[in-house]
């Protein structure tokens, strides 16, 4: 309904701007002109009407909303609290990182992926002290640069799985 009540302003509005071009034009090139001057006013001004720069009735409004008021001693006081907490918390961890021993490193090499495979497939060889994890494995000419077993899992006859390690380990 809308749409059709707009359509029958256009209509009427382009037989305005036909009559009016007709009304002052002597030529075809005076009809051309006079008509495209009529349509411009008549179309653009019920545009220019809906699109206007204007902003909205809110955004023109200005409504100050005062949430709470705090007075300025609590805001000092919790800052001042925050930042106590982040020093201390940066006193625990000089504290931990003071206390922490070589121990505390042989366990955590140990604890992930690397040391559980050095453990299960080493032997005594990941018993002993490492810098880090690449020293948890042995080579086979003693030395202990790099990782050379290689792990693979076989199905076993009953019908499982189980880890297997071979120095030449061929594809």
């Amino acid at each position: 309904m809308v749409m059709a009540a707009m359509w029958n302003k256009a209509n009427s509005e382009m037989l305005n701007a036909i009559s009016e071009a007709g009304a002052q034009a002597t030529t075809s090139l005076d009809l051309i002109q006079a008509f495209s001057a009529a349509a411009s006013r008549k179309f653009v001004s019920a545009i220019a009407t809906h699109s206007s720069p204007r902003p909205a009735l809110k955004v023109q409004s200005r409504a100050l909303k005062v949430v709470t008021k705090v007075r300025i001693r609590a805001v000092w006081t919790l800052v001042a609290a925050n930042l106590l907490f982040a020093l201390l918390g940066l006193v625990v961890t000089v504290i931990a990182l003071l206390a922490a021993s070589v121990e505390v490193h042989q366990v955590h090499l140990r604890l992930d992926v690397t040391g559980l495979a050095a453990q299960l497939f080493e032997g005594s060889h990941a018993t002993k002290k490492a810098k880090d994890r690449v020293h948890l494995f042995e080579r086979p000419d003693g030395s202990n640069n790099n990782i050379n077993k290689r792990v693979q899992i076989e199905m076993t006859p009953a019908g499982g799985a189980e880890y297997v390690w071979t120095e030449n380990w061929e594809e």
